[in-house]
């Protein structure tokens, strides 16, 4: 009777520990997550290239918006009218003015442009000849860190398992069934029960962790 009552004070007893080591708060804090910045560069090319001639439909880009339609006209319109006025004032021109407004015209000219916000950065450059004669982007996808939700804890786990033992002489062969219940710390309450109908409980607890 007294070893029934000391099992049973026994399981008691562990069992209000395990209970206790169930009741801390979950982590609830998100992670940050580190998306590093991203590099490239397209390669040197001379873009494909169409005359915008007066009066005819001109190439516009395949995904521009009608406000960008719109800017686009009204930019062209004005390049048209400013080509008429250089005209106009290079036929009345003096061969030596006519001469240096030629080689003003063919000038190899450079050109290097930065664009970007907080999210990205895109650098164009290259040279140009009354048409552009070569043009390369480089872009880079700028380092952010975005927060992701918490991952889910386990809080409850039900495990189950059989044992087989024997004594060192092979002459006394045992079964024992398993039951255990582990909390979200790792902690498992077990409860067993073997061939000689014995009970047995038990409580592993969690002594360190090793994460990658």
């Amino acid at each position: 009777m007294k070893k029934s009552i000391l099992f049973i004070v026994i399981a008691v007893l562990m069992y209000l520990l395990w209970m206790k080591s169930c009741t801390s708060e979950p982590s609830t804090e998100p992670q940050k997550i580190v998306v590093p910045e991203v590099k490239g560069e397209s390669p040197i090319t001379k873009p494909v290239q169409v005359v915008v001639v007066p009066g005819k439909p001109y190439p516009v880009p395949s995904k521009a918006t009608p406000a960008e339609l719109e800017f686009l006209q009204k930019h062209i319109d004005s390049l048209l009218k400013q080509n008429n006025d250089m005209t106009e004032a290079f036929a009345v021109a003096t061969d030596s003015m006519q001469k240096e407004m030629y080689k003003l015209a063919i000038s190899i000219r450079a050109f290097e442009e930065c664009y970007g916000d907080e999210h990205i950065e895109i650098n164009s450059s290259g040279y140009v000849r009354g048409e552009i004669q070569s043009m390369q982007f480089k872009y880079l996808i700028r380092e952010k860190t975005i927060d992701a939700p918490p991952q889910k804890e386990v809080t409850f786990r039900l495990m189950g398992g059989v044992e087989f033992g024997n004594t060192l002489s092979f002459d006394s062969f045992l079964v024992k069934g398993n039951l255990g219940f582990q909390n979200k710390k790792g902690n498992i309450f077990t409860a067993s029960f073997d061939t000689e109908q014995r009970i047995w409980v038990g409580y592993n607890a969690s002594i360190f962790k090793i994460k990658n």
